[in-house]
């Protein structure tokens, strides 16, 4: 059987072959192993609810990092030249053969040959999760100021006291607070800011707030990012803390 020729019931993998089982693989898959080391993830990806499968592409030829993407990225036309254009830049990779990686990911995943807690992967979802939730974090940070600046009753006076169940927070108007974190500042309740922002991923929330930290523009916290703030006595939740710029809402404004 010729180096390229067609492989079928069994794929060559690192460790040995895929474990016999009544799977029919398709007809036409390359030994993709021969430049690349390939492998199936199931990991947290910010945009998503719990795990997603991951396709992860290690070179053979020097010393490069290794591409990730999702599973759903090899079947979008756009996100194919992007994964092409990376594959040719970091090893040796001509683009009629996407085709055969995409079915040999498929195979893996059949096959439930799949890596979970692959700490490379939680590193590069950290750098890029930072680098691409800049457009989203303007967006949740308008929507924090709009719905702190259009609701003003529900983040009453912290030193008027008034915190009710309805309420989502308070105003951090003490003149500690103020000091601390400037002349508008408000105390969310995590709960209630989850509610307004529908961003149930832990990461990918936290990603968005660090981007607004970096601006001065929340406050992070010990735990999750959250501080634990007394609203009435006796009731102290955890809580997130913002700056409200209302700049941000006119034309231009940041």
């Amino acid at each position: 059987m010729s180096k390229n020729q067609s492989v079928k019931n069994q794929v060559k993998v690192k460790n040995g072959v895929l474990p016999q089982r009544d799977i029919q693989f398709p007809n036409g898959i390359k030994e993709v192993e021969t430049d690349w080391k390939v492998e199936l993830l199931l990991e947290e990806h910010p945009e998503f609810t719990g795990n997603v499968y991951i396709a992860k592409f290690t070179s053979k030829w020097g010393n490069t990092n290794p591409i990730y993407c999702l599973c759903s990225d090899l079947y979008c036309k756009k996100k194919q030249k992007e994964l092409i254009r990376e594959l040719v830049n970091r090893g040796r990779f001509h683009p009629d053969e996407l085709e055969a990686f995409i079915q040999y990911v498929d195979c893996l995943k059949v096959a439930e040959l799949i890596i979970s807690n692959d700490e490379g992967y939680k590193q590069h979802i950290l750098g890029t999760t930072e680098l691409t939730n800049n457009d989203e974090a303007e967006n949740v940070y308008r929507a924090i100021v709009e719905h702190a600046i259009e609701n003003e009753s529900v983040f009453p006076s912290k030193t008027l006291g008034g915190y009710r169940a309805e309420h989502d927070g308070v105003r951090l108007d003490q003149p500690k607070e103020e000091a601390k974190y400037g002349e508008y500042a408000i105390a969310f309740e995590a709960s209630k800011l989850r509610d307004l922002l529908e961003v149930n991923n832990t990461k990918r929330l936290n990603a968005i707030l660090g981007d607004l930290a970096k601006r001065g523009l929340f406050f992070p916290g010990s735990s999750e990012n959250r501080k634990k703030v007394t609203l009435r006595t006796g009731y102290a939740p955890h809580c997130y803390i913002f700056k409200i710029d209302e700049s941000v809402l006119s034309e231009g404004g940041k």
